[in-house]
């Protein structure tokens, strides 16, 4: 048989557009030799990755929650997420602590001689909208900017400049420890 006629008889097999005769003659074309069967596998395998291609169709195991529960998923997602999330809203108040100011009022009206208690007014500088509008775009960049340092494994190479800063206080330190 010529290839010509076994890629035709394969994908007639695949496509499953054959009739009862030559599905009886591919049969015994596949029985004929070990290697028509992995030949066969083969081309199969290559013609199901492509079916699912075209229908945007991939299989992803699902895992069970005890499975995605691990020590390094838990550590990655606290080290990733958590830390950005947290830089973020802390960046966000940070901002806001930056447009609002407090005055301790001595005397007013209600106290004119400064006898009875102070009152402590919070005095915002800019309207609120838009103090808080500032802050959730800053809070936001700064977590953005945090995701984007641990997911480039920027922290590797700043944590190794870290340590090699360090190295030098950190012996000094301990040999004042020894005395």
């Amino acid at each position: 048989m010529k290839d010509y006629e076994i890629w035709l008889m394969i994908t007639h097999h695949l496509s499953k557009d054959e009739t009862e005769l030559e599905k009886e003659v591919f049969f015994a074309w596949l029985h004929q030799n070990p290697n028509n069967q992995l030949y066969f596998e083969r081309v199969k395998k290559v013609w199901d990755a492509e079916e699912k291609e075209e229908t945007g169709i991939t299989e992803v195991p699902k895992l069970s929650l005890m499975e995605q529960l691990t020590l390094p998923n838990i550590i990655d997602f606290i080290s990733k997420q958590a830390l950005g999330n947290i830089i973020g809203i802390a960046v966000g108040l940070w901002v806001s602590k930056t447009f609002t100011h407090s005055v301790i009022e001595r005397r007013s009206l209600d106290n004119l001689f400064g006898l009875a208690h102070r009152k402590t007014t919070v005095v915002n500088e800019i309207p609120h909208w838009l103090q808080t509008t500032i802050s959730i775009l800053v809070g936001y960049l700064a977590l953005e900017i945090v995701h984007f340092f641990l997911q480039s494994k920027q922290v590797i190479a700043v944590w190794k400049w870290i340590q090699k800063k360090a190295t030098p206080y950190l012996t000094m330190l301990k040999m004042r420890v020894k005395f």
